[in-house]
């Protein structure tokens, strides 16, 4: 690929932090973080050869976190912690909305928003190798949505010539409709 291919990024990235020590036995603090990313690009992703049927993407990354540090005794500590990540991807989204069938094709995308010319190879004659392409992607438009969830808590006391140490970590993952555990 050529880098010719791609225009700069636009991105916008957002950082917060709050300390709160309520007693010298629990401190908390709050983070949250957001990204935003768009791109666009002259030549579609796996599409035209040529420029015109160019395609953008907006991406945006949320994550939030808080935790909560609790000592029972000088030895004592418990650390309590939750996080939220959402990932809200759009990609390879056309920069012009043509419906194939204005240009005499009958084809009804679904999605109106991501309609774009049809993707045309044209073939060498003689050589029976592309010569070049025309039309949207092959692969687009592609939407995203992944979000995790997790608790995680953490107690540790040393004992005589031991460290006790006790904990969960459980997250949560869903993309679109689909869910598992990890």
């Amino acid at each position: 690929m050529s880098s010719a291919r791609y225009r700069p990024n636009d991105i916008n990235q957002y950082i917060g932090r709050i300390d709160f020590n309520p007693s010298q036995w629990n401190q908390i603090y709050l983070v949250s973080i957001h990204e935003h990313n768009g791109q666009t690009r002259t030549l579609p992703f796996n599409g035209a050869t040529i420029p015109g049927f160019g395609d953008k993407s907006d991406t945006n990354t949320y994550q939030f976190s808080t935790g909560w540090t609790h000592q029972f005794s000088t030895t004592a500590v418990n650390d309590l912690q939750v996080h939220y990540t959402r990932f809200n991807c759009n990609t390879v989204i056309p920069q012009h909305v043509v419906a194939p069938s204005s240009l005499g094709f009958s084809i009804s995308p679904q999605n109106t928003a991501g309609q774009s010319v049809p993707y045309i190879n044209i073939v060498g004659a003689n050589s029976g190798q592309p010569t070049f392409a025309l039309g949207f992607s092959t692969n687009g438009p592609q939407p995203r949505i992944d979000q995790v969830y997790q608790l995680n808590d953490g107690f540790s006391k040393p004992l005589g010539r031991h460290n006790l140490k006790f904990g969960h970590d459980g997250r949560k993952s869903i993309r679109g409709q689909q869910q598992w555990q990890l």
